[in-house]
């Protein structure tokens, strides 16, 4: 194998492709990238890559038909399937066809390096196991060469004897010390495999506290998060309650600078105590069982539209919904929460061109597909995987009010129901959030 990794990126969203290309770039693999299926069998085709980042659903020649391809040359290229659409049936048929993993659109940088790592890693361990297999086939070839030619001998030994008998004994010898050789040889690998077992052992019984160490930091972890909560959330309230008392009943005596200060002082307390409420929220997201039953996506879309009535009437902004939605089975305050979300994402970053919010709904063979659309200013900079980690708070977000973390909510909750959240821009404007959720709850 190369010292330099080469990697083939397949994807037919230029984009996608670039960020990839630079990112693994910067890490030390050799990367070539293209953005469909017929231009990747072409380089394939003229010699053999390390790993292909492959994409799934293409226009003319899909992942499929590359996978074939591969497969068909003989070719021991690892592969790592990227699709947006995994289900179960595609991810076992790409598994049976030897795909080594698969990642799921939108993904985050940091899980695509482990993959890849761990890809070549195990192609790396492949090509030494070859590579062990064939000088253990070639000491094995020496030995049956040693055996035929011992046996040559014992045999032209025996044939002296008969001739001779007088060399009888020294062939006895001969052949009892080639005994004693064989018994010690057995005795020694004997010894090596009983050390290789005690240290897969040790191995095992390591490994099984590190996994329990893992989950104890986890529960530690957990449990610091809840205590800080809930320690903030007092003083945060005290601070607020007792300021408000001295701009109360001391604003008299305050010159126009403290009478600023109390200000400033209420408004930071407020934002300590939402932050809470929000990372409360955050966590319940992860930990809260979910309470699935029957919902009435109309009824849904009813109480969203009334929560937010007073703005969308002060901004004159329309509401659209579809007019027989249907229901579905889902967590009820996980969904309010998720459409919530999205329309108060839609309301603070619309700007003053947002006219018009769209509810729709649609359905795959596996997931119900629910998007909100606004035709308001949009996400600057297209940061369109970025928006759903916790705390990401761009340039453009700084001068509204939010904590960073309602995206990161609703992927949480997608993730929670098997499904997914992603975001696109408008046809002509704004954004347009989805997400979906599984039938098979």
């Amino acid at each position: 194998m190369s010292v330099t990794s080469k990697v083939l990126i397949v994807d037919d969203e230029p984009r996608l492709c670039d960020s990839l290309k630079t990112f693994l770039s910067g890490r030390g693999y050799e990367i070539t990238a293209v953005n469909g299926g017929k231009e990747a069998i072409e380089l394939v085709a003229q010699g053999d890559f390390d790993l292909i980042l492959l994409d799934m659903v293409m226009p003319k020649v899909g992942g499929d038909q590359v996978m074939d391809f591969i497969r068909g040359q003989g070719l021991t290229t690892s592969i790592i399937v990227m699709t947006g659409y995994a289900s179960t049936d595609s991810v076992v048929e790409s598994l049976r066809k030897g795909v080594y993993d698969y990642l799921r659109k939108p993904f985050d940088l940091e899980e695509l390096l482990t993959t890849v790592e761990n890809a070549l890693s195990m192609k790396k361990l492949d090509y030494e196991r070859k590579k062990a297999e064939k000088a253990l086939q070639q000491a094995h070839d020496q030995l049956e060469r040693r055996v035929e030619e011992r046996t040559t001998e014992l045999t032209q030994a025996n044939e002296q004897l008969k001739r001779e008998i007088d060399g009888r004994r020294l062939a006895e010898e001969a052949l009892l010390q080639a005994h004693d050789e064989l018994e010690i040889r057995i005795e020694e690998r004997t010894a090596e495999l009983a050390r290789a077992n005690d240290e897969l052992r040790l191995e095992i019984a390591e490994r099984k506290l590190v996994e329990q160490a893992l989950r104890n930091s986890s529960e530690k972890l957990r449990f610091f998060a809840y205590s800080v909560i809930h320690d903030l959330k007092s003083p945060a309230t005290a601070i607020y309650g007792l300021t408000e008392l001295l701009h109360r009943n001391y604003s008299h005596g305050l010159d126009e600078r403290g009478s600023n200060y109390c200000a400033q002082i209420l408004k930071a307390s407020e934002h300590v105590a939402a932050l809470v409420e929000k990372i409360n929220v955050y966590i319940a997201a992860k930990e809260a069982p979910l309470e699935l039953e029957k919902i009435s996506l109309k009824e849904i879309f009813k109480v969203i539209r009334d929560e937010f009535s007073p703005q969308l009437t002060s901004r004159q902004i329309e509401w659209l919904e579809p007019e027989a939605p249907g229901s579905i089975k889902a967590d009820k305050p996980s969904l309010l929460r998720v459409f919530r979300n999205f329309v108060e994402n839609a309301l603070k970053h619309g700007g003053d061109t947002l006219s018009e919010i769209r509810i729709a709904y649609e359905q795959s063979k596996e997931h119900h597909i629910l998007a909100v659309s606004d035709n308001g200013a949009g996400i600057r900079g297209g940061d369109y995987e970025g928006i759903f980690r916790a705390f990401r708070r761009d340039e453009a977000s700084k001068a509204v009010d939010g904590a960073g973390l309602g995206l990161a909510i609703v992927r949480e909750i997608a993730e929670r129901h098997q499904g997914m959240v992603w975001a696109t821009p408008g046809v002509e404007r704004g954004t347009i959030f989805q997400i979906s959720l599984s039938k098979h709850l």
